[in-house]
C-alpha cells in the first residue's frame, strides 16, 4: 500500500509522492515567540516531529525547516508591557521554546530560521511582486493585491465575501481592496525597523514564511504543516504571494493540526484558558504528555483533562512493564509481524497515531500469551517512532532487586489472567520457566506466592 496524506488543499487523501525521491522537504510554521508555548502549540510541533520520524523510519531523507517569528505586533506589544526590547523578549522566549521542545522529546529541525535574519530575502520577494503589478506602495507600506491572484481562497475554500472573516487585516481606507494585506509595514515611533526601498519599516507576518521557506527549501516544498488556525489567512496568503512570484506551486501537500481543547473550548492565549507546556511537563513525564497528544488523530480535536492524562499514564505503565518483562525471554510470536504491519498501515494512512497506538497495545495484550525478544524489538522500534519509549532512560540492571521483583509480580499477574481464562498451557509455561530461574511459586486460597530457591 502506498503512503497517503490528507491534503487540505484538495480536501482528500492523496498518495504521497515527494518532488525529489532523494529528500523530502517539510516546512512547519513555528511559534510567534512573545510568550512560552502552550499545549496546543506543542501538539502541532509534536505532530511535525512524528511525521519526520516516520518518514525517516520509512527510509526517506528529510529536511525539516521550522521558523521562529521573532518580530510581530504581539511581540512589540508584550515587550512594551514588560519594559524590555522586542529583540530581548523574542530571544528569551525563543530559547524557552527550544528548551521546552527538547523536554518533550522533539528533535530539532534541520534549520530554525528567524524572521529578523531574513529581511533581505523578504525585501527581494516583495520587489518581485511589485514589479509584477501584484503589490502597491502607500506611505511606505507595501500591500498585496489579492485580486491579482485568481485562485485566492483555494486553500480555505472560502467565498470572496467571506475572506475577511478571521483574517488578521488592519482596517485601512487607503487600501484598494479591504482584503489586501500588508507585506511591509512603514515604521512607527518606538518600533524595530529596517531599511528598505520604500523607507524604514518591518515585514508583515505572511511574507516572512514565504521568504524563509523558499530560501531553505526551494520554490516548491513537499509538505507544509501548521495549526488549523493558520489555514486562513496565513497559509492562504503564503500561497498567493509565493505562487504569483514564482509561477509554481508553493507546497504539494498542506497538513493542518486540529485544536487542542480544554473544557470543550479551543485552548489559546486569546481565550485565556491555556496550559503551558513547561507546566504540564513539571507534572507529568514526557512520554505521558506525548502519548496524550497523539492519542487522537491529528485532524481531530483533543480535549485536555486530568482523566485523559491519567489514562495515558496507565497505558505507558502497561507498556513499560511489558517491555521490561520481555527483555529476557526468547520465544517468537506471530503477533509481532501483525503489529508491525498494522502500525505501518496506520501511519501510512495520514499518520494515524491513534490507530498506531492501538496496534502497539494489541501486541502488549498478546504478551499475556507469550513472551518474546522479537516482540521487545518490534515494540521498542515502533514506540521510538512515536517517541513514547526511550531506551536510554530505562533501567537496565539485571541485579536490581526492585526491578526483578516487579518483573516477577507482573508475570504472576499475567499467569493469573491466563488461569482466569482457563488457559492452563500459558499458566503452566510461566510456572515452569520461573522454576528454571530458581523461582518457586505456590498457589493458595489467599493468592499466589513466590520465593527464590537455591
Amino acid at each position: 500500500m502506498s503512503m497517503k496524506i490528507y491534503n487540505s488543499l484538495r480536501r482528500q487523501l492523496e498518495d504521497f509522492v515527494p518532488l525529489n525521491p532523494e529528500q523530502v522537504s517539510i516546512y512547519s510554521c513555528g511559534p510567534t515567540v512573545y510568550d512560552y508555548i502552550h499545549m496546543g502549540n506543542a501538539r502541532t510541533a509534536l505532530v511535525t516531529d512524528i511525521i519526520r520520524r516516520y518518514l525517516v523510519y520509512k527510509g526517506y531523507n528529510v529536511k525539516l525547516v521550522q521558523n521562529l517569528t521573532d518580530i510581530d505586533d504581539k511581540i512589540i506589544n508584550r515587550a512594551a508591557e514588560l519594559g524590555v526590547s522586542a529583540k530581548q523578549l523574542a530571544h528569551q522566549n525563543g530559547e524557552a521554546f527550544f528548551e521546552d521542545s527538547q523536554r518533550l522529546g522533539i528533535q530539532p529541525a534541520d534549520v530554525h530560521p528567524k524572521a529578523t535574519e531574513h529581511i533581505p530575502e523578504m525585501i527581494d520577494l516583495i520587489q518581485i511582486l511589485l514589479d509584477k503589478g501584484a503589490a502597491y506602495v502607500i506611505d511606505g507600506s507595501v500591500y498585496y493585491r489579492v485580486n491579482q491572484f485568481a485562485e485566492y481562497g483555494k486553500l480555505s475554500n472560502r467565498k470572496p465575501e467571506d475572506l475577511l472573516a478571521g483574517a488578521r487585516v488592519e482596517i485601512d481606507e487607503r487600501k484598494e481592496d479591504p482584503r489586501d494585506f500588508d507585506m511591509w509595514k512603514a515604521v512607527k515611533p518606538g518600533e524595530p525597523s529596517w531599511e528598505s526601498p520604500w523607507g524604514r519599516g518591518r515585514p508583515g507576518w505572511h511574507i516572512e514564511c514565504s521568504a524563509m521557506a523558499m530560501k531553505h527549501l526551494g520554490e516548491t516544498i513537499d509538505i507544509h504543516a501548521g495549526g488549523e488556525d493558520l489555514q486562513f489567512p496565513h497559509h492562504e496568503n503564503e500561497i498567493a504571494q509565493s505562487e504569483l512570484a514564482t509561477g509554481t506551486p508553493f507546497a504539494r501537500y498542506w497538513m493542518h493540526v486540529a485544536f487542542l481543547k480544554i473544557d470543550g473550548k479551543r485552548m489559546g492565549k486569546s481565550e485565556h484558558n491555556f496550559i503551558l507546556l513547561r507546566d504540564a511537563l513539571d507534572n507529568y513525564p514526557t512520554e505521558v504528555i506525548r502519548h496524550f497528544l497523539i492519542s487522537a488523530h491529528y485532524r481531530h480535536p483533543l480535549d485536555y483533562n486530568r482523566e485523559s492524562l491519567t489514562k495515558s499514564e496507565g497505558a505507558l505503565r502497561r507498556l513499560n512493564n511489558c517491555l521490561d518483562a520481555l527483555k529476557n525471554y526468547y520465544e517468537d510470536i506471530e503477533a509481532v509481524q501483525e503489529m508491525k504491519s498494522q502500525f505501518t498501515l496506520a501511519m501510512d494512512t495520514d499518520f494515524n497515531t491513534a490507530q498506531a497506538l492501538g496496534a502497539i497495545f494489541t501486541l502488549v495484550g498478546e504478551v499475556n500469551k507469550s513472551l518474546s525478544t522479537q516482540a521487545y524489538q518490534a515494540l521498542t522500534e515502533t514506540c521510538q517512532v512515536l517517541g513514547i519509549y526511550n531506551t536510554d532512560t530505562q533501567i537496565d540492571d539485571g541485579d536490581n532487586v526492585q526491578q526483578r521483583d516487579q518483573m516477577i509480580n507482573l508475570l504472576l499477574e499475567i499467569r493469573q489472567d491466563a488461569r482466569n481464562r482457563k488457559d492452563w498451557e500459558t499458566s503452566d509455561k510461566i510456572r515452569d520457566r520461573l522454576k528454571e530461574l530458581n523461582i518457586e511459586i505456590k498457589d493458595t486460597r489467599e493468592g499466589t506466592t513466590w520465593k527464590i530457591i537455591s
